[in-house]
């Protein structure tokens, strides 16, 4: 008898043991699946997580074939991105087209936008670009004509320059066909440009891209130049001109003309001298016009003057 129970009480201390560890087990399970943005609805609306609506590879319109799913893997597998190293055929394990050079074309949702983007066999590509400092984020954005009409499409500019960036590793590429990339016009006709407000590296910026001029923000190499001298950025804080030579600036065309400048110089204001041709108006004709620029820079606000055929450098 006290054989048995001793038996007894060694297999209840086995099955209570057992049941502990079943419950770390299932406690373990439950919190990796409430933290995967897969499994987990809720934190997938948390937190930034590339989802894969649909995707073809294949030869646009020729023989494509689905291939969604295994870019959803990718994603999961990189934490929320999509990480293409270029080897579709690799990746996929299918030839739709033997011989052909092929795409994929993957429609996602990211971050509460609906994305298209093409990506070619042979190219890498990441979205969201790694590097959260190095990516030009964009915050608003118009297209028409500045003071007269122009608007945002529905949100179809927005989107359109956001995707621009996702499929440029951060930056912003235009190659001047608004017209082209927007989809829609605005004022025929006339000359049209884009105004854009975006976020790069903590700093906000005004910039001003126009119909059938190539746009590059930041230029290539910028980066590097602006991670180690972002704290010697000009910023563009007011301009207005002496005796009225700038007017009132009421829409904002002056500073926004600067801050592109200075935007397109890693981080230095460089006039040539042509305020008329930078600035596109002249409010009193034939009468050399000066301006006043207000800047920040290095941490101290300095007041700068630019003379109309005269160039300025700053720094």
């Amino acid at each position: 008898m006290p054989m048995i129970q001793s038996w007894r009480l060694l297999f209840r201390a086995v099955l209570i043991l057992l049941l502990f560890a079943c419950l770390i087990l299932y406690e373990r399970r439950t919190k990796s699946r409430n933290n995967n943005p897969i499994t987990n609805p809720t934190q997938q609306r948390h937190k930034k997580y590339v989802e894969i609506i649909n995707a073809w590879y294949g030869v646009n319109g020729g023989v494509t074939a689905d291939c969604a799913e295994h870019l959803r893997q990718n994603v999961a597998q990189n934490a929320g991105r999509l990480v293409l190293d270029g080897d579709l055929l690799g990746m996929f394990g299918f030839d739709p087209v033997p011989g052909a050079l092929k795409q994929a074309g993957i429609h996602l949702r990211y971050d509460g936008l609906e994305l298209h983007f093409r990506v070619t066999e042979g190219e890498p590509f990441e979205f969201p670009a790694n590097g959260k400092s190095d990516h030009v984020e964009i915050i608003y954005a118009w297209y028409g004509v500045n003071g007269g009409i122009c608007g945002d499409g529905n949100g179809v500019v927005q989107q359109r320059l956001r995707q621009n960036v996702a499929q440029n590793g951060g930056r912003l590429v235009l190659d001047g066909d608004l017209l082209g990339m927007f989809g829609f016009d605005p004022v025929p006709g006339v000359q049209k440009q884009a105004g854009i407000h975006v976020r790069y590296h903590g700093m906000d910026l005004h910039l001003r891209a126009t119909e059938g001029e190539p746009f590059h923000f930041p230029a290539k190499g910028e980066n590097v130049n602006f991670e180690q001298h972002h704290n010697k950025y000009v910023e563009i804080i007011n301009a207005y001109g002496v005796n009225g030579d700038f007017g009132e600036d009421d829409d904002g065309l002056v500073q926004e003309r600067l801050r592109q400048n200075v935007a397109n110089n890693g981080g230095r204001l460089v006039l040539d001298g042509d305020l008329l041709g930078m600035f596109d108006f002249d409010t009193v004709p034939g009468v050399p016009k000066q301006g006043v620029i207000h800047v920040r820079y290095n941490g101290q606000e300095l007041h700068l003057r630019a003379t109309e055929g005269e160039p300025l450098h700053f720094p």
